[in-house]
């Protein structure tokens, strides 16, 4: 399964799990990457989710099958999901280590000058 979220233009921020019996494992961790490479990257039948789905479907129709969207599951519950996961098996972050997971690299520049 894999979680794809819309990153703007025609990129997707995606992971890709493993569930076996309500547990999961990590097969490629969240990266960020344009839609037809992705749909490249993923195994046959993956099952994918999230608002940018349709980017990676629309590039791989016959390769893929989209969970529908679900007011019912929202993306704080899934990170609930999975954090509890972690949790249950022992898995702890070090607090002193996280920091955000940014999609793209900030570039900075000078202003240019005013010309009046």
């Amino acid at each position: 399964m894999a979680t794809v979220f819309d990153a703007r233009r025609d990129d997707v921020y995606l992971a890709v799990y493993e569930m076996r019996h309500y547990e999961y494992e990590i097969i490629r961790s969240a990266h960020a990457a344009s839609a037809a490479l992705a749909g490249r990257e993923l195994a046959a039948g993956t099952l994918l989710t999230g608002n940018g789905a349709q980017k990676i479907f629309a590039y791989h129709e016959k390769k893929f099958d989209i969970i529908p969207d679900s007011e019912a599951w929202s993306l704080a519950e899934a990170v609930a999901f999975i954090g509890m996961s972690r949790f249950q098996r022992g898995e702890f972050s070090d607090r002193r280590t996280i920091e955000p997971l940014y999609l793209r690299n900030f570039h900075v520049t000078t202003p240019k000058p005013l010309f009046l």
